[in-house]
């Protein structure tokens, strides 16, 4: 049994829940172990009989002293040997000091003396579930219910690890035994609506909510429920405020405030985010993808302060198997391929659930179609749909059946109805629970299922974990592996994972003829004459341009930069942001460097796709970030005319733009080190006449023939190349045999 599917275990009801962008996080109240007998003050190690000592062990216990109450409750125990009571507080004593398998052999004594009280196997049934032992802690929750069937406590006990396993059906109907029960239990109710949240039925988990915040408002889990709540259904402010409502009733409450800054976060309130996810580690320093966030959200202020100290952090918790950071983020700080696996690794276990549902069995269909269905949150205005929509547009209908499955709502973007259209059959399941969505993806009887997505946000990952197709493959939206065995394959070229990498991967490889990457060759660029005036570049000077998103921008990289404008006399970086404190906090770094702030030039969003695609063409040279390099943006740039100067690493995410470059035979835009990537571009910018922009031109001219020869803007050319690739891994699986890594011939 695994834990929740759309919730990731953010809904834990053992344990706190962890924050990732895209994901949702569900509080779960847990309720206290249950303490027998009436608290009296007795002085430490008085012993005076054991129902005495038994009452003061159970106020140490709850005053958090679990090693003074154990000295007391071993004494009773050499004393009277069975005493019920006794074994039952010893075994809890040593469960707060999270010795679980001593902790469940006392409590399995107490119930051995005491076999018909339900609180001995209640409790038993906590130390079970901290201790991994969801199935016996069931089997020992059922049996309490069995013994007591009007005793609500061992219902709600029950329901939690349903919850936290997944199986929201027996969780529900056990929630709802406990309000049978005792219609005001307000745990209950929130709890239940957070099962309600992970199945989309949200009408009903707000009544429950707003139920039990009528009965007790200052009830700071139902708040923060409520929060996830309004998040989930597009209602920022309302969630804002309702996280803001739980803290403000549970000041410390570590879910609420981590909920809170991944909301801002979103919200693209990346300053507030900041002070929040401070908060957290302050609150838990050890908190799970806090720390991956506080960089992300710094790194979109280009605030680097703490870059250092934070991705030390995360680097070394990483290499503990920790999570403080989440595999996508992790991209933006690290080239290590052995911590990026170990990460994966670690996050598939955390964040993959299984469903409580029967395990996959093909049911081979009578057609000679192949049959492929794409998964993804993207099919929006979106690079990952400005990659692929041309390619499934392409696909030979005479040979194979596309289905789209949506994973995001209808933002009605001309792209959202572009993809629908490419399809063959359109579904949107972003209103479906993973079960449902299983259940129906497996009528379908897919032969190979694309995940569009790998670890990026809004992911469902439980809907691969349980297996929809013979067939899985991770693909585009997630540069790099996904950790995870149900995934067979991933599509790359010899660039991104040479052969010496394949062991950084837990997927076997279908490598493509030529570059990984697909493209739309129908993109159109704008035909209006742009000058660089209108977009406040100097007309004759060198244009260095970078509009990668800004957490992929390091104080290494901005460095280097620096060191090339010194060099090269008059030119000017122009980047991509809107956001007043970045601009502010690159024109502050740009002169510690000793380049004048001016020099930094700020392009904003254009209205049409086009106008962006357009203006590329008023830069010399496109300087590339690391160790997140460009993708679709360096696609984009090329696509326009401009070339791309590159350094290449040992991460996928490293080695896109040298796969790009390769595939079009531009090869001296590919660097290794930071001063070979500053000595290429002031060499270019140096080449023929002073003044004369030379090299880029020469590189120009080059990419302009290029782009027409080679097979990377070839769109019907990929097209081919992948559906070759889908026979071949669909044939070894309908012999039977294991995947394996394959290439693909031109």
């Amino acid at each position: 049994m695994g834990n929740s599917s759309t919730s990731t275990r953010c809904a834990s009801c053992i344990g706190i829940g962890h924050t990732l962008t895209g994901c949702r996080q569900v509080r779960v109240w847990v309720p206290r172990i249950c303490f027998l007998g009436v608290a009296q003050e007795i002085k430490t190690g008085e012993y005076v009989n054991p129902e005495q000592s038994i009452d003061q062990a159970a106020h140490l216990l709850q005053s958090g002293k679990p090693g003074k109450a154990a000295q007391i409750l071993k004494r009773v125990i050499q004393k009277v040997p069975s005493h019920a009571h006794a074994h039952h507080l010893y075994g809890l004593s040593l469960f707060q000091e999270r010795q679980f398998t001593m902790a469940a052999r006392s409590v399995g004594k107490a119930i051995a003396l005491e076999p018909g009280n339900p609180v001995f196997r209640n409790n038993l049934g906590l130390i079970l579930i901290a201790d991994g032992q969801a199935d016996k802690a069931i089997d020992t929750h059922t049996e309490a219910i069995n013994l007591d069937p009007s005793r609500p406590d061992s219902y709600f006990h029950r329901a939690n690890v349903y919850r936290h396993e997944g199986d929201f059906v027996r969780a529900v109907e056990d929630y709802e035994q406990v309000l049978k029960w005792d219609p005001y239990a307000v745990e209950a109710m929130s709890n239940l609506a957070s099962v309600l949240i992970s199945l989309f039925e949200y009408e009903r988990a707000g009544k429950l909510l707003d139920d039990a915040l009528v009965i007790r408002p200052g009830f700071a889990h139902a708040w923060n429920n409520l929060g996830l709540l309004r998040q989930q259904t597009d209602q920022p402010d309302e969630a804002e405020s309702a996280f803001s409502k739980a803290i403000e009733c549970a000041a410390d409450f570590l879910e609420a405030h981590v909920n809170l800054g991944s909301l801002l976060m979103r919200l693209n309130r990346y300053a507030q985010a900041v002070q929040v996810f401070q908060k957290v580690l302050k609150l838990n320093p050890a908190q799970a993808f806090i720390y991956g966030n506080l960089a992300y959200c710094q790194s979109m202020l280009c605030d680097w302060s703490q870059y250092r100290q934070v991705w030390s952090r995360i680097e070394e918790q990483t290499r503990r198997g920790g999570l403080a950071c989440g595999p996508i983020i992790f991209l933006n700080g690290s080239d290590d391929p052995v911590l990026a696996r170990k990460l994966a690794l670690a996050y598939t276990r955390f964040f993959v659930p299984d469903l409580a549902m029967a395990p996959f069995v093909h049911r081979p269909r009578q057609s000679t179609k192949l049959r492929i269905g794409y998964f993804s949150t993207d099919y929006r205005e979106h690079p990952v749909a400005t990659l692929i929509v041309g390619v499934l547009e392409q696909h030979d209908r005479e040979q194979f059946e596309i289905y789209g499955y949506a994973l995001n709502k209808d933002d009605g973007s001309a792209m959202r109805k572009r993809m629908h259209q490419a399809f063959d059959q359109f579904i949107d399941i972003s209103g479906m629970a993973d079960e449902k969505v299983v259940e129906m993806t497996r009528e379908h009887q897919l032969d190979i299922a694309v995940d569009l997505n790998g670890y990026t946000e809004g992911c469902r990952p439980a809907i691969f974990g349980t297996r929809v197709a013979p067939v899985q493959l991770s693909y585009l939206g997630f540069p790099g592996t996904s950790g995870a065995a149900h995934f067979d394959y991933t599509v790359a070229d010899r660039h991104i994972i040479p052969q010496d990498s394949q062991a950084f991967y837990t997927e076997q490889l279908l490598y493509m003829p030529e570059c990984f990457q697909p493209n739309d060759d129908s993109r159109t660029l704008s035909t209006d004459k742009l000058t660089r005036g209108e977009f406040g570049l100097p007309e004759d000077a060198v244009v260095f341009c970078c509009f990668n998103k800004l957490y992929k921008l390091n104080p290494e990289v901005f460095t280097s930069w620096m060191q090339i404008l010194q060099q090269v006399k008059g030119s000017v970086l122009w980047l991509y942001t809107e956001d007043e404190t970045a601009r502010q906090n690159l024109r502050r770094e740009a002169t510690k460097t000793g380049v004048s702030p001016e020099r930094l030039v700020f392009a904003g969003r254009t209205e049409k796709y086009e106008h962006h695609l357009a203006r590329y063409r008023l830069a010399d040279l496109f300087l590339d970030t690391f160790p997140y390099t460009a993708h679709t943006t360096a696609s984009d740039a090329m696509w326009a005319g401009l070339p791309v100067l590159t350094r290449s690493g040992q991460s996928l995410a490293s080695r896109v733009g040298e796969s790009l470059l390769m595939t079009l035979g531009m090869d001296e835009l590919v660097t290794r080190t930071i001063p070979e990537f500053i000595n290429k571009a002031v060499e270019l910018a140096n080449e023929g006449e002073p003044g004369s922009r030379q090299g880029f031109e020469r590189l120009k001219s080059m990419l302009g023939k290029a782009r027409q020869d080679s097979s990377l803007y070839d769109t019907k050319q990929y097209a081919r190349w992948l559906e070759l690739g889908y026979r071949m891994v669909h044939a070894r699986a309908s012999e039977g045999l294991s995947p394996q890594t394959l290439s693909v011939p031109r």
